[in-house]
């Protein structure tokens, strides 16, 4: 189940975002509860911070931006991680096809994200969900860990 986030996810989000296996891959470094209400304070007024539930356990969380006026056909979807425990098992899939599912039928037409150069993992996940990379953002990020900036790709879905 598919749901708006609220101050009462904290914990769970926290722990979905801090893990190892998610970090790497969001625009933030590990750190602590505290450090981090900042952060998940931005994301809750910015809307769209979803999260996904299975029997009352959160297993994913997500952040989908809609737009307005000439790009209302435009969604951008980041900070999309998974619990470890359920990594690797097909869920994900099933979260992004009913995702873009929704947004198609919200009149969606077009669906952005970006992934690191780094992440091999997750852009054969997207290619394999039709997304295709339109271009690559040169050195566009660098975590504390890595010595190198990072490229990132933009890769969008046409629905």
């Amino acid at each position: 189940m598919r749901r708006e986030t609220t101050w009462d996810d904290f914990d769970e989000v926290y722990e979905i975002y801090m893990d190892d296996t998610v970090n790497p891959y969001v625009n933030f470094e590990i750190m602590g509860k505290e450090a981090f209400r900042s952060i998940f304070e931005d994301m809750m007024e910015g809307g769209g911070f979803q999260i996904y539930e299975r029997e009352g356990e959160i297993i994913s969380v997500l952040v989908v931006r809609r737009f307005q006026y000439r790009l209302k056909h435009l969604a951008y979807i980041g900070a999309f991680g998974i619990k470890g425990l359920y990594q690797g098992k097909g869920i994900g899939k099933r979260i992004m096809k009913e995702l873009i599912r929704d947004l198609g039928e919200e009149g969606v037409r077009r669906i952005e994200l970006r992934v690191e150069a780094d992440n091999q993992r997750a852009i054969a996940f997207y290619q394999k969900l039709g997304f295709d990379k339109e271009g690559t953002l040169r050195k566009y990020m660098k975590r504390a860990r890595d010595t190198e900036y990072v490229d990132v790709y933009q890769m969008s879905l046409l629905l």
